[in-house]
């Protein structure tokens, strides 16, 4: 009698010819969503942007009392808008360090006695710490506004980045003759 095999038993060599698969992760099915409301609700616009903040000075023109309005710049505090921009004290520092040599400039002129003299300069740092253009305006003798001139020239400022920047410094004097006594 050969052996023959049953359904329920299979003989010790035998292989299956198809590769079942590996079981399949089970299947969830989500909830339905509620259905969106209708009308959909209604989105708020945007904030309108706060107006400009005044400058820096006294409201009611200086007048004692007054309060000072202060201005907090969203850039870092520098005088052209870029973060690695010069500060204004820095710039302010300088010039003002040139000042005496600018006096000692008008000094020496020859100026008209109980007479106001002004001048005006107008003058340009470019990033690379050095004044481009300088122009100096006002009723100055002509030796003397080129002296001034002569010194903004040779201002050395910190290297920055950014724009250029364009000042100005207006400047009075009175040289008032004393009665003699």
């Amino acid at each position: 009698m050969g052996l023959s095999s049953c359904r329920r038993h299979a003989p010790p060599d035998w292989q299956p010819s198809i590769v079942e698969p590996p079981p399949r992760a089970p299947v969830v099915v989500a909830a339905p969503r509620a259905p969106a409301p209708w009308p959909p609700p209604l989105i708020p616009s945007p904030p309108t942007p706060a107006p400009p903040p005044p400058e820096l000075g006294l409201p009611d023109g200086g007048a004692d009392g007054g309060v000072l309005v202060v201005t907090v710049r969203t850039d870092g505090g520098t005088v052209n808008g870029h973060p690695q921009g010069p500060r204004a004290a820095d710039l302010e520092a300088i010039v003002r360090r040139a000042l005496p040599t600018m006096e000692r400039c008008v000094d020496s002129a020859e100026l008209p006695a109980n007479v106001d003299v002004s001048a005006y300069v107008r003058y340009r740092i470019l990033p690379i710490g050095r004044t481009g253009t300088v122009e100096v305006q006002g009723n100055l003798p002509p030796a003397s506004a080129a002296c001034v001139k002569a010194i903004f020239d040779g201002l050395r400022f910190p290297r920055f980045e950014g724009e250029p920047i364009d000042s100005g410094l207006p400047f009075s004097l009175r040289r008032d003759v004393l009665p003699a006594q």
